[in-house]
């Protein structure tokens, strides 16, 4: 296969994957070390499956096997990786909030600033109307126009679900002193679970697709098949595993969903479309690999049909 070629077929599956990780993913560091533990997660379940196989050497010769033991494994995994996250949720939101200066900068900073600017307005209102206001009379200006606290007032910024923003208002106690609002930031569940199946989705790209390619490279190199054409057998592994990394982010939105409310159709629905498509791939065997292709795009479509009905329905209800 030609380079143009290996080029090509990597493209088409790594694509979608590689899109969405440099558009979405690549500029915010929290993203990118959560996709990072995601795809370490998905190598352990690799690793793990791998030591399985080969302890159960009277099993090694049956592929139903092996797929049945990945499947379990990499769910297994996937949900491990959410309870780290809720488990870790705490110190990902001082991150969160550390990592924005402007959220986090004390309101004393933030006062001063407007007092200075109060200040300078305020002198260029007095030259250009030549008014002889005395030193206190513009300190009482201020001091009516803007609370000055005497201690510094650290206050931070929430994102509340509820849109209620009373609670966002630091107030003052008897003795002057401004009162320190202690919030958290709370964390988008669904932001977290797409970057967990995005890991998981780019893993099993470079994983499954990349050593097929290398190995094919170069001039006088044909896959020496029984029962596929060589010329067809690269895209349709493409196409293949672009599906299944798709599939990847689709099933963690929806498992993040359900493990958080505790939806066991969902995951029931999500672990046996994943057991079905991992089984479809024993029918490679046979005189085409197309069917398997084709019950993948399937199962894509569902999902997006799901997917838009389920916000079109939510969207009804509301209003």
């Amino acid at each position: 296969m030609t380079y143009l070629g290996g080029i090509g077929c990597a493209l088409v599956g790594l694509g979608p994957c590689l899109v969405l990780f440099l558009f979405t993913i690549v500029n915010n560091p929290i993203k990118v070390i959560l996709l990072t533990a995601s795809g370490f997660f998905w190598l352990l379940s690799l690793l793990t499956t791998s030591l399985i196989w080969f302890i159960a050497t009277p099993l090694r010769g049956y592929l139903a096997f092996g797929i049945l033991i990945g499947v379990l494994v990499q769910e297994v995994l996937r949900f491990l990786f959410f309870l780290l996250v809720i488990k870790a949720e705490s110190g990902l939101q001082i991150i969160v909030s550390t990592s924005n200066p402007r959220r986090s900068q004390p309101s004393s900073q933030r006062q001063s600033h407007l007092s200075e600017n109060i200040t300078n307005s305020n002198a260029n209102n007095q030259n250009n109307n030549n008014n002889n206001t005395t030193e206190g009379e513009t300190i009482d200006l201020l001091r009516n126009r803007v609370v000055i606290s005497p201690t510094p007032c650290i206050t931070s910024i929430t994102n509340d679900p509820t849109g209620d923003t009373n609670n966002h208002n630091s107030n003052n106690d008897n003795n002057g002193n401004c009162s320190v609002v202690s919030s958290r930031l709370a964390l988008d569940h669904h932001i977290i679970a797409y970057v967990s199946g995005l890991g998981y989705g780019l893993m099993s790209c470079l994983t499954q697709l990349l050593r097929i390619l290398i190995d094919s490279f170069g001039p006088g190199i044909l896959m020496h098949t029984t029962s596929w054409d060589s010329k067809t057998f690269f895209l349709t592994a493409s196409f293949d595993v672009m599906c299944m990394s798709m599939l990847q982010v689709f099933w963690s939105l929806i498992l993040f969903n359900a493990f958080l409310n505790r939806l066991y159709g969902q995951m029931i629905f999500v672990y046996i479309m994943h057991m079905g498509l991992a089984a479809l791939s024993l029918m490679n065997s046979f005189t085409t690999p197309f069917p398997e292709l084709v019950c993948t795009m399937y199962a894509i479509s569902l999902i997006g049909i799901i997917a838009f009905s389920y916000i079109q329905f939510h969207k009804g209800s509301s209003t």
